[in-house]
């Protein structure tokens, strides 16, 4: 997932080299800094007001066109026919593939105000592949993950928790399951009864939801925590990396080599 940081940058009284004087707004889609320091001189404060550190770290919903999905709707048609193979895939798109990097940051110089097309920030994502495979040789697969509905940032790091179909998300690394019908029906059903919980950067991401409704079944993904400023959780990276270093079950297996999430059948 990839997202935006924002900076209000004030100079407080005359400035040089180009630089306006009193409080006058330059507002710039860059990193931690303020970028006016250096390009404008004179003293420069970042913030809606001086009191304020508006390092805007936003994590939004996807901006594809896709809508949110009732899971009830979405995970009906996986059954109980007697003979079924089920198998649920966690994937991790990481920030910096290979790397607990939690996130990273573009390096090109002042960006205008006005947003490109490409984010600034990206922060990665972790989704599920749900797949059942019944004797008949039918195959029914989704793929989800759980996103803010509305923008969400360190400052302000809650609001509500919605999923999109993940179909053709890409993601570096990823972790396949085959597990009992009792299991892989305790997953889903996981997934539905805390459907409504609010999404939260530091403690209810993408990645938490997803690690959180495997070990419900004793898968024990490891839920290693980094940190970002004005926050800390789970987050893509470190999922990524754990993924690379577990011992795996018999019942395991391991995509190193990343790809895109497979298209939803049936």
């Amino acid at each position: 997932m990839a997202v935006d940081i924002r900076v209000h940058c004030y100079q407080t009284g005359g400035g040089g080299g180009g630089g306006t004087g009193g409080n006058d707004p330059y507002e710039y889609w860059y990193d931690w800094e303020c970028e006016c320091n250096r390009r404008f001189g004179g003293t420069w404060w970042i913030g809606d007001d001086p009191s304020y550190e508006a390092y805007d770290v936003w994590v939004a919903p996807p901006e594809d066109g896709r809508t949110s999905i009732n899971l009830n709707n979405y995970l009906q048609n996986f059954d109980h026919t007697a003979g079924s193979t089920y198998k649920i895939t966690l994937a991790v798109d990481q920030p910096t593939p290979g790397s607990r990097t939690v996130y990273t940051i573009e390096t090109n110089p002042l960006v205008p105000r006005e947003r490109s097309s490409n984010s600034r920030v990206d922060i990665g994502h972790a989704f599920l592949t749900i797949e059942q495979t019944k004797p008949n040789g039918t195959i029914v697969k989704r793929s989800l993950g759980f996103y803010p509905d509305a923008i969400v940032f360190p400052k302000k790091p809650q609001g509500d928790g919605v999923f999109y179909n993940d179909e053709q998300q890409y993601f570096d690394v990823s972790l396949t399951t085959t597990l009992s019908e009792s299991n892989f029906f305790a997953v889903i059903n996981y997934l539905k009864s805390h459907a409504t919980e609010k999404y939260n950067l530091n403690t209810k991401n993408c990645v938490s939801k997803c690690v959180e409704a495997l070990n419900s079944v004793g898968l024990n993904i490891p839920e290693t925590e980094g940190e970002w400023p004005f926050g800390a959780g789970m987050n893509p990276g470190d999922l990524g990396e754990d993924i690379r270093g577990m011992i795996l079950g018999p019942s395991q297996t391991r995509n190193l080599s990343g790809g895109t999430a497979p298209p939803n059948q049936n």
